[in-house]
This record gives C-alpha cells, structure tokens and sequence, in this order.
C-alpha cells in the first residue's frame, strides 16, 4: 500500500532504475497518520520531530542518543532507515563508477564525498572505514540510543516501538 500517487509515482521510478535516491518517508499520509498518537501538545515537540529529521539526514549519524522517547523518536528512526537505504544506494552506485560528472574537459569527477564513504565506524584505528586487519567494508548501522524513566504525566514513550514497527513492517531494521 502506497501513500498516495506521489509516492506510487517514487516507487514506479525506483523499480525502473535501482539508481533512484530516497526519497524521505516522514511527509508521507501513513507516517503522519500512524506517528499522530505519539504526539502530546504537553511536551511541546512538535516541531522539533522534523527538526530532528532534516538535521539526521544531513549529518548521517553512526550513532544517536536520544534522552526521552516519545514523538521525536520515530522522526529520528525514520531518518536513520532512509539514509541506510541511500547509503547503500550511493555505495552501490560507487561500484559501478556512476558517481561521476563528465567535465568540459571530458574527465569524469566523482560528485560522492570520499571521506564519508572511507570514514572509520569503531573498527579501523586510522579514521577509515574497513580499515581493520580483515580490509572489509563496514556498512552503515546507524543506532538510536534512548533513555527514558516514562515518569513524565504525558509520555508517550510506550508507543514509540509499537509505532516504528508498524511504519516499517517491509523495510530495513535499523
């Protein structure tokens, strides 16, 4: 079930050619449909769940420690899946040498950003990824830490992973 014709529109797109990017989901009728129940006037987030959202897809976080769980959660999860699925789409792309603009010169340059793609994630001890004694790659995991006592009146926090697992029954676990 697809959200509406822009999102069929997305999906058509992507079966057609792999090399589509992501497209994020958080706009989407089901998400804001099935993330509304988290949303609590009382704890003045809601701004921040799409805050949160655009600041994660543009900083690609390895990991993320939340304190308090609750709307803002699944804002933050949603933006972890999708920037997995366009890391492997990027590094997929990488493999194939299309990550490239021909120049006037008639040289291709890559457009992709080399430090993120060679930066370490904990296993290498010289700043790259892969750069353990095995020289695999390490894929991008990203992980959401959150703390929370649900002391508050108003939490929401209970819902957060019955609400995740909901918004994304058929894709990546994150």
């Amino acid at each position: 079930e697809h959200d509406d014709d822009e999102n069929q529109t997305h999906y058509r797109a992507k079966k057609k050619d792999g090399r589509t990017m992501t497209r994020g989901r958080v706009y989407s009728k089901t998400f804001l449909e099935k993330t509304k129940r988290l949303y609590d006037m009382h704890m003045g987030a809601e701004n921040m769940g799409p805050v949160l959202y655009s600041f994660c897809r543009f900083t690609k976080p390895e990991n993320v420690l939340e304190i308090g769980a609750g709307y803002t959660s699944v804002f933050l999860l949603q933006a972890m899946r999708d920037n997995k699925e366009e890391i492997a789409t990027y590094e997929r792309m990488r493999k194939e040498n299309s990550c490239t603009v021909r120049g006037d010169n008639g040289e291709n340059t890559p457009w992709s950003n080399e430090a993120f793609f060679s930066r370490s994630s904990g296993n290498g001890n010289d700043g790259r990824r892969g750069s353990n004694s095995s020289k695999e790659d390490t894929a991008y995991s990203p992980q959401l830490h959150v703390v929370d006592n649900m002391a508050h009146a108003y939490t929401t926090a209970h819902l957060v992973k019955e609400c995740s697992q909901e918004l994304n029954e058929n894709t990546i676990n994150v």
